[in-house]
C-alpha cells in the first residue's frame, strides 16, 4: 500500500499541474473571444462530459464516441477522461498536427491576432509559474512539520563532545 499511495499521489500532483496549465489556456481563449469546443482532464476515453446547450445542460456518462455539435450549439465540452495523465483545450481552428481548416467563424483561433494567439498559448506555462508561486506561499506560511535533530551518541574527544553535547540534546 506504501508504494501505490506514494504513485497515487504523483500522479494526483502530475494531474493537478496539467490541469492548471490547459485552465490557463482555456481562461485566456475564453477571455480573447475564441471559441473552446472542448476542455478535458484526462485523455480518452471520456468517462464524463457536461455541455451548456440552447436547450440546458447535457450530461453525459461514458459517452459512446464524439457526437457532432448542432448548428447552434455553441457551448463548451467539459470533460473527464479515463486516462489521468493529460489534458487538453481544443479551439476552434487549431490544429497541433499540420495545417489547421479554413473557418470563416471570427472566433478561430487561425482567424484572431497573433497577438491574441501567442497570449493564449503562453497562458499554460504563465498559469503553472503564477501556481508554483501560490503553492510556495503556501508551504511558506504553513511550513511543514519535522521531527527535530537529536544527538544519538556523541563519541569521546571530538568537537561534539568538547562542545558539551550529550545524548538526547536537540539541536
Amino acid at each position: 500500500p506504501g508504494m501505490s499511495w506514494k504513485i497515487l499521489q504523483v500522479a494526483l500532483g502530475f494531474g493537478a499541474v496539467i490541469m492548471i496549465h490547459e485552465l490557463g489556456h482555456f481562461l485566456v481563449a475564453k477571455l480573447c473571444g475564441i471559441k473552446v469546443e472542448m476542455f478535458s482532464i484526462g485523455f480518452p476515453p471520456v468517462l464524463l462530459s457536461l455541455k451548456k446547450t440552447k436547450q440546458g445542460l447535457r450530461l453525459r456518462v461514458l459517452p459512446q464516441g464524439a457526437s457532432e455539435p448542432a448548428a447552434d450549439d455553441d457551448g463548451t465540452d467539459y470533460c473527464v477522461g479515463l486516462i489521468p495523465f493529460g489534458g487538453f483545450v481544443k479551439m476552434m481552428g487549431q490544429s497541433d498536427t499540420g495545417a489547421a481548416e479554413a473557418i470563416d467563424d471570427p472566433r478561430s483561433y487561425a482567424n484572431r491576432p497573433v497577438s491574441i494567439r501567442i497570449a493564449t498559448v503562453s497562458a499554460g506555462v504563465i498559469f503553472n509559474a503564477i501556481g508554483a508561486i501560490v503553492l510556495f506561499m503556501i508551504l511558506f506560511t504553513h511550513g511543514i512539520k519535522l521531527p527535530p535533530a537529536i544527538v544519538g551518541n556523541v563519541v569521546p574527544n571530538s568537537p561534539a563532545y568538547d562542545a558539551g553535547l550529550k545524548p538526547g540534546d536537540d539541536i
